[in-house]
Formats: structure tokens, sequence, C-alpha cells
């Protein structure tokens, strides 16, 4: 085996890695084109059902902004909360987490007239029973305030029957009272492994390419025999 072939193998488990973190668990639709909530001014909450007891580990929510360069607007955080259904509408806190290497992926749509992006938010591990619950979350750490990157969570028109519309609160913490404010759901899926794989570090990588490297010299040495 050539060195070569080595590094390619290693960058092929790696995007393998990546595939497999695409398993969906609950589809709160697709983006529709039309409008947005914000989550850099308020934290926004959406309903979601789980038919089955499952852990969640990742989030790809659909976003947009007043501007086309989404990235660098972006603060690169994403805080979350979990919560119990009261009536259709959120109610007690479950789990708050947080993620600071949120990966953005441009997804060649807009909302509205500005280029939208896929987050995606890795969640740890969220162990949930079957139910009706809400997911919450808010750009940077819950309990912050904006810090004036207007980002918005795009609306959907394809979100499943029964679905309750968005729910907002100014509450820095994205805890209670949280009130109804647009007639639209939002884009999102949650899954039940990472949303993302966190790309290797330069150290990394030179182990991977010299146990290639030292591959190619024990092959080179036995066909020299």
């Amino acid at each position: 085996m050539s060195f070569l072939r080595a590094a390619l193998q290693a960058v092929l488990i790696f995007q393998t890695s990546l595939a497999l973190s695409a398993a969906v668990i609950y589809d709160g639709g697709s983006p529709d084109g039309v409008d947005g909530a914000s989550i850099s001014a308020q934290t926004a909450a959406q309903q979601f059902t789980l038919a089955d007891a499952t852990t969640l580990q990742g989030l790809l929510f659909f976003g947009s902004a007043f501007v086309n360069d989404v990235p660098s607007h972006f603060g690169g955080t994403i805080g979350f909360r979990f919560l119990a259904d009261n009536a259709g509408a959120p109610g007690t806190s479950l789990f708050l987490g947080s993620d600071s290497s949120v990966q953005l992926i441009n997804n060649g749509t807009q909302n509205p007239g500005m280029d939208e992006y896929r987050f995606l938010v890795n969640l740890g591990s969220v162990p949930l029973a079957a139910g009706t619950y809400w997911l919450a979350f808010h750009e940077g750490l819950m309990g912050t305030a904006d810090d004036g990157t207007p980002i918005f969570w795009s609306s959907t028109s394809s979100a499943p029957p029964g679905t309750a519309d968005f729910y907002a609160t100014f509450q820095a913490d994205g805890l209670a009272p949280y009130g109804s404010s647009e007639l639209f759901q939002t884009a999102f899926q949650l899954r039940d492994t990472p949303a993302y794989t966190s790309v290797p570090e330069p150290s990394t990588w030179v182990l991977v390419l010299s146990a290639g490297g030292l591959l190619f010299l024990q092959r080179n040495r036995r066909g020299r025999q």
C-alpha cells in the first residue's frame, strides 16, 4: 500500500464518520423562504414530538440574517434548552446546554432574499422519553444579551401536522414566560448522533500521515527482501 493510499484511506474514514452523523430522529420541516424568528434578540422555541424514547445528540436548523455573509455575523455559539410541554406551550426546563463550535453550511437557498445556512449544533447527550417537548435556543449562551448580530431561525410550511406555532421569550435565560408571537413553525432536525464530527487537530493529521508513511516503508522493505 502506498503512502498516498494510506493517507487517502485515513481521509475516507474521517469522511465516513461525518456521514454517519446524519441519523434524523425528528424532522420539523424544510425552510420555505418566507419568514424567520429572531434568535439573537430573543429565545425562540419550537414544539416537537418523539414517537420513541431516544438520546438526542445533534441539531440541524436553518437560519439567515440581514446580510448574505452569515458566518461573519454569527457569534459562533448556540445556547439551548429542552422544555416539557405545558398544554401546547413551553413548560418546565429539562435540559440546558450550549455548543461554541457550531458549524455553518450554505444551504443554497434564501430566506427572505438573503443566503440561508444550515447550522449544525452538537447537543451532547439529551435522553428523552416518548412524548411532546419544546426546543428553545438563542444565539450565544442562555442568559446572555443580544450581541447585535441578527440571526433568524427560518420558517417552514412542512412541519408535522398538529405542531404548535413557535413561541418566543425575551427572558435572557430562556425560561418562561413564553408568548406566541408569529403564526408559523420553524425548520429543524433532531438527531441521535452528533450533527458534525470535529475536524482533527493538526497533530492528529501528523500521526495519521506518519502511520501511513511507516506502513509504506515496511511494505517497501518486505518487497526488497
